[in-house]
């Protein structure tokens, strides 16, 4: 059994100035009396009460301040943008002048050019939003990274059009392989008989099976087969984006910009308008022939 401790009687906890303080009651007050005054406000140093104590976050952790900024205000820097547009402030200061020589490159921001370059690659309006069409051709490089880029887009495109052309390698005739495989020769270990070599199982339905394979999907959706028709219908003339060397586009990464692009856009229609719609794409525009592509391109030089 506890002996009563008359001191200690009704003693509570309270935080304040970051500090845990222990506050005598009234009925502990005649008790503390006989102390000097530094005792009614202890400082908990122990270890384990240490974890009471009220601790301010850095701020470092803190969020950055922000200022809201109107496209009235000149915020925007297109006419995709909306009204309102969140910048967040540097806190830091910026020297008054830039230490590399800035490299301007002009993108596109004319909505006309980009619907056409939409209706050149679907055939038709797919019915994608303003919002989605410009994140689908804009790079995470642009405007680094403050505008909505296409990166996830781009990896949800790509795993449809693996899917699509699995399914037409499957579809299709099967691919010869040029190696032949020969069954071994199983002779009986106790007479030395030959069996008969076993013949391998072909059905109908898996007859093209064995042509799903990596090295086949990859050289269906060649990169420079997309990048070509990415140049063909326009798309590295409306894609937003930043190259390392403006003088130099090819050594900057342009095609792998293009493509990546290109699997967005996909991406954008099999989110938006569902599978069905963006399989179609898929088969009648990146799996078939770019004779379609060629067709367009001369009409669009002639």
């Amino acid at each position: 059994m506890q002996a009563h401790d008359p001191i200690h009687e009704g003693i509570s906890l309270q935080t304040r100035a970051g500090q845990v303080t222990l506050c005598p009651s009234r009925n502990a007050h005649s008790h503390m009396a006989s102390r000097s005054r530094k005792a009614s406000s202890l400082t908990i140093s122990s270890p384990i009460l240490q974890c009471l104590q009220y601790r301010t976050p850095p701020l470092a952790l803190l969020p950055l301040p922000r200022r809201i900024q109107t496209a009235a205000e000149g915020g925007g820097t297109g006419r995709y943008l909306p009204p309102r547009k969140i910048i967040h402030a540097r806190p830091q200061k910026r020297a008054p002048f830039p230490i590399r020589n800035p490299r301007p490159f002009a993108v596109n921001d004319d909505p006309a050019r980009l619907n056409e370059m939409y209706t050149t690659l679907l055939g038709r309006d797919m019915g994608l939003t303003d919002e989605v069409k410009w994140q689908a051709v804009t790079h995470k490089s642009f405007d680094h990274g403050h505008q909505p880029f296409n990166e996830k887009l781009a990896i949800y495109g790509k795993r449809v059009c693996w899917l699509h052309a699995s399914l037409h390698l499957l579809n299709g005739p099967p691919i010869e392989d040029k190696r032949v495989y020969e069954p071994p020769n199983f002779v009986s270990s106790l007479d030395g008989t030959p069996y008969r070599k076993p013949e391998p199982f072909l059905h109908r339905d898996y007859k093209s099976l064995v042509s799903i394979k990596d090295r086949n999907i990859r050289a269906i959706l060649d990169p420079g087969k997309l990048a070509t028709i990415a140049r063909l219908v326009r798309l590295d003339n409306v894609m937003r984006w930043k190259p390392k060397d403006s003088d130099n586009l090819h050594e900057s990464g342009q095609a792998l910009v293009a493509t990546q692009a290109l699997y967005a856009i996909v991406g954008a229609l099999a989110l938006q308008r569902g599978g069905d719609i963006a399989g179609g794409v898929v088969r009648e525009r990146l799996l078939s022939s770019i004779d379609w592509v060629l067709e367009k391109t001369k009409d669009m030089e002639s």
